[in-house]
């Protein structure tokens, strides 16, 4: 009878007919042959799962961080500068300084930048300093539009995508103390499969006829 401990040099490279004759020829048992071939069947499952797996992870890369331990408007900042083509962004609020400067830089760029907020928020929009905000709506440029959800219905998605590829979603709004004071959580996921998501649902709500502009 081989020990397990020998046996196990081998087992890698045996086949399930490799395993079978061992016990042709009196090596194992019947009861450790089965085990055997059961083994040898779940390295070949785990050798052709492992790399889709791997490749998975590799393609949908999710990053969390959480207010006030990290200051999620530095990561929004940092997020918008890296797009190139499009953005498309869905908030409550949107009275962040920073945020609404790293929109309006994306814009000097060339980027597509579709904003869609809630009306009943407007009036914040005012507070901004700098005029910050102002700034972003006298750019008047094809590439930028802001439309507004219908007074009397709320438009709570804090969410936006870039270029297709990154999809970032949290519980805060554009503020600074939600994004720096408040306990909240925001999500950076690198999909295209979730980017695309987004969109499909902005794209809804950005051809509601009941919108309107800024």
């Amino acid at each position: 009878m081989l020990r397990l401990e020998e046996f196990q040099g081998q087992l890698g490279y045996t086949t399930s007919t490799s395993v079978a004759r061992l016990h042709q020829f009196h090596l194992i048992t019947l009861e450790e042959t089965v085990l055997l071939i059961r083994s040898v069947l779940c390295i070949a499952m785990m050798a052709f799962a492992f790399p889709a797996v791997a490749q998975e992870a590799k393609g949908n890369e999710v990053a969390i961080y959480y207010s006030p331990q990290d200051d999620l408007e530095k990561q929004d900042v940092a997020l918008i500068a890296k797009a190139h083509k499009t953005i498309d962004f869905a908030a409550n609020a949107l009275v962040s300084p920073a945020i609404v400067e790293a929109l309006a830089e994306a814009a000097k760029r060339d980027v597509k930048i579709r904003i869609y907020l809630d009306r009943s928020r407007l009036r914040g929009f005012q507070t901004v300093p700098n005029r910050k905000w102002l700034d972003l709506a006298r750019l008047r440029k094809p590439g930028v539009e802001i439309r507004l959800k219908r007074r009397g219905e709320r438009q709570q998605l804090n969410s936006y995508a870039i270029d297709g590829e990154i999809l970032r979603t949290g519980s805060a709004t554009f503020s600074p103390n939600e994004l720096r004071r408040y306990d909240n959580d925001l999500v950076i996921i690198r999909s295209e499969k979730h980017a695309s998501r987004f969109t499909s649902v902005f794209d809804e709500m950005w051809g509601r006829r009941t919108n309107g502009r800024f």
